[in-house]
């Protein structure tokens, strides 16, 4: 009898163990489901927002702002002070979009700006 019950509580032991690794397994699976589903729900969102600002700024991108752009970057006054690394971004975006007049794509090529 007594190598019955020991044979018994073993049994017991790995059947209680078995169960808590499973519980402990599925748990983990879960959370990495959760963390993945996370994960690419934040990449959805970060890629919208990326593109709702590219919108943003080629509508701000107008021929006129573009235009006037140019005239200030090229300006003897305060072409200079007007060639901040966001301009000169804007002006090569601008000139990607094509949105410059025939003279002022001529004086920024001239200008080495394009």
């Amino acid at each position: 009898m007594d190598g019955w019950f020991k044979g018994l509580v073993g049994t017991a032991c790995v059947v209680v163990i078995a169960a808590g690794a499973y519980f402990a397994w599925s748990e983990y699976k879960s959370a990495q489901a959760q963390a993945a589903l996370e994960r690419a729900q934040a990449a959805r969102a970060a890629e919208t927002a990326n593109a709702a600002a590219e919108t943003a700024r080629t509508e701000k991108l107008t021929s006129g702002y573009c235009n006037s752009l140019a005239t200030s970057v090229l300006s003897k006054v305060s072409g200079m002070e007007s060639r901040t690394p966001e301009r000169l971004d804007d002006l090569k975006e601008c000139a990607r979009l094509d949105r410059f007049g025939y003279v002022e794509r001529r004086d920024l090529v001239a200008a080495k700006l394009l």
